[in-house]
């Protein structure tokens, strides 16, 4: 089963004072969901998700029951008009690797920092992926 792969990105803004939120979601395998696997949410609802300064909220995704495939995406992270990143993944189904990065992010030149914690690079589930969001 596919539901074995899955991801929750969880991110924090820790900006003082300005909203961030998540844009271009695209999903090439697997599924979004909230908090039940079973429960599909649309890319519209996950490109509604606006993370206030000092709170959090959380992206997930998975492979699809009796599927053989697991889950590959991405989407954006905006304050505003500024993209911050590009967060990006690929847990595959019958893969003994996963990937997990953070693109179009330049850490000398971006008035932003992006922490990423520790994630599964094993086969498997990516797990539970906390990013962090602040000023430097």
């Amino acid at each position: 089963m596919a539901y074995a792969q899955w991801l929750t990105i969880q991110i924090q803004n820790l900006l003082k004072k300005n909203d961030i939120r998540v844009q271009h979601a695209v999903l090439e395998w697997g599924k979004f969901y909230k908090t039940s696997k079973d429960v599909e949410v649309t890319t519209s609802q996950i490109e509604a998700v606006v993370i206030a300064p000092g709170s959090s909220e959380s992206v997930s995704a998975c492979g699809r029951s009796d599927a053989s495939s697991g889950t590959t995406g991405q989407f954006d992270i905006y304050e505003g008009a500024a993209k911050i990143c590009t967060v990006k993944w690929d847990c595959p189904w019958g893969s003994k690797t996963n990937s997990f990065n953070i693109e179009s992010y330049n850490i000398i030149t971006s008035p932003y920092l992006v922490s990423v914690g520790n994630w599964n690079r094993d086969s498997g589930a990516i797990g539970t992926v906390p990013i962090v969001i602040s000023q430097k």
